[in-house]
């Protein structure tokens, strides 16, 4: 028992070891065509290489012009025994067999040199034997002919759709906002004077107070100047005005408060703010016939 499966193991063995040798053996005759193939054949497009060894120095490759065959140029040039080594790369825009001699020079603009033949071979892109003739392409599984275009143009109308109950909910939401609106000149001074025949104001209440009486009168005689000392020179030249604001500083600059509540309280008789709400213009208050709350006001 024990010698039969020696035996196989050894044939086992021996098979191996010839699949082996034989495998080495083709890799060795095949190594040098898989390496080395067909040297110098390359396709159009493609650049080659060629290394060359001259005693010629100074060696360049001609420029290349519109028609040529090859392109070619001179990647390095190396100096070894016997000459220089030069590494010339070439493109072919032509298949079949090519001179790289014809387009090596000893200088730039000089002739061709006298140099034996270097051939070089280029394949072309198409098999030789094609005819030029189309055949047709076996069909893709996927079926490029499908309604794409009217697919999409159903969903965007689709989601177009969808906006139309999404505005009607807004436009039913929709609520009229009213802007707040700013209170006047007037309406800002009638405030502050009522508060202050109510309750003592402060500081800057009472500087409030100065100014928009300031502004009332300019607008109501038409005062417009870029300086403030101006405006205040045009206003008290009407003599109500003067009057109004003369009371309102002596009021403002009063310590002992004696006055209080009669000035606002006069003021507001004086500009026709008693009983109503300040309008756009107050008669009363322009009018010279309101002497009697002036001399009110004076004292």
């Amino acid at each position: 028992m024990s010698d039969s499966v020696t035996s196989k193991t050894s044939r086992w063995n021996l098979a191996l070891a010839l699949a082996v040798a034989v495998g080495a053996a083709l890799l060795v005759i095949a190594a040098p065509w898989l390496l080395l193939g067909k040297k110098d054949a390359l396709t159009i497009g493609v650049e080659g290489r060629y290394s060359l060894v001259l005693p010629e120095r100074g060696l360049a490759a001609v420029p290349y012009t519109h028609g040529d065959a090859l392109a070619v140029r001179i990647a390095q040039a190396t100096p070894v025994d016997g000459g220089v080594r030069y590494d010339i790369r070439y493109m072919a825009y032509g298949p079949g067999p090519h001179d790289l001699a014809r387009f090596l020079v000893a200088a730039p603009g000089a002739a061709p040199l006298d140099l034996p033949e270097l051939p070089v071979q280029v394949e072309p892109l198409l098999p030789a034997d094609y005819s030029g003739v189309l055949f047709d392409s076996t069909p893709s599984p996927v079926n490029l002919h499908s309604r794409y275009r009217y697919y999409m143009t159903a969903l965007w109308l689709a989601w177009a759709g969808l906006l139309v109950p999404l505005l009607l909910i807004g436009w039913r939401r929709r609520r009229s906002v009213r802007p707040v609106p700013v209170p006047t000149t007037a309406e800002r001074l009638h405030a502050l004077l009522q508060q202050a025949e109510q309750e003592p104001l402060a500081p800057e209440q009472l500087a409030d107070l100065e100014q928009l009486l300031l502004a009332w009168w300019a607008e109501q005689l038409d005062v417009h100047c870029d300086r403030l000392s101006d405006t205040l020179a045009r206003i008290r030249q009407h003599p109500p005005a003067a009057l109004q604001i003369a009371a309102v500083e002596q009021w403002l600059h009063d310590r002992s408060g004696a006055a209080g509540k009669n000035v606002p309280r006069e003021l507001l008789r004086q500009l026709g703010w008693s009983h109503a709400a300040p309008k756009a213009d107050s008669p009363e208050s322009s009018s010279p016939e309101s002497s009697p709350t002036q001399e009110a006001l004076a004292r």
